[in-house]
């Protein structure tokens, strides 16, 4: 079995220098657009965030119809009951005046 010599890689016969002079394909695209893949990542989460704030407000905005369209039926629900209830009084009390029962 050899043993690694210093300032040797295993197996590679290369140097840690060279090693780092030979990035991958990969490895020298981020080295040379380092700036623009930064922006991109933080444009993609950006957009991202944005989308899940709409959808968030859309759903809000649906539960907020909702709810206005049960408090408008109640409202109109109880509005009715109270005219009714003035109208049977008004009969009511004409009635008794004339001496007649409801």
């Amino acid at each position: 079995m050899r043993e690694s010599q210093p300032g040797v890689c295993s197996g590679h016969g290369e140097t840690p220098a060279s090693a780092h002079d030979n990035p991958s394909r990969l490895g020298r695209f981020i080295q040379n657009y380092s700036g623009f893949l930064s922006s991109f990542v933080i444009g993609v989460a950006g957009l991202v965030a944005t989308s899940i704030w709409q959808f968030r407000q859309a759903q809000n905005a649906e539960r907020q119809q909702i709810s206005e369209q049960a408090i408008a039926r109640t409202k109109a629900d109880n509005d009715w009951r109270i005219a009714r209830a003035e109208i049977l009084a008004r009969t009511s009390r004409c009635c008794r005046c004339r001496g007649r029962k409801p």
